[in-house]
């Protein structure tokens, strides 16, 4: 999880997402922000800027039913993170 954190930027776009039920294929996006700052401090915050955070978009989950996911670029998932992060 350490690493993924460190890997992320300011600017880079954050989701919050939830498991639509057991045996589904979707997931529901619940937040998206923008990354504003990652602390070089010892607790390592990641302070994020809430564009949507009241979201209940339903997705493809694509895999995506562990914890942390990502880095994705564009260019490799195609419509599916525009399905995500669109604001």
């Amino acid at each position: 999880m350490a690493r993924k954190r460190d890997a992320m930027l300011p600017g880079d776009r954050i989701a919050i997402k939830a498991m639509t039920g057991q045996a589904q294929q979707d997931i529901t996006i619940k937040a998206i922000g923008i990354v504003m700052e990652v602390s070089e401090d010892k607790d390592k915050r990641v302070y994020v800027d809430w564009k949507l955070p009241d979201l209940h978009r339903k997705v493809r989950a694509n895999g995506c039913f562990a914890s942390i996911h990502g880095p994705y670029s564009v260019q490799d998932e195609g419509g599916w993170l525009g399905e995500i992060f669109r604001l």
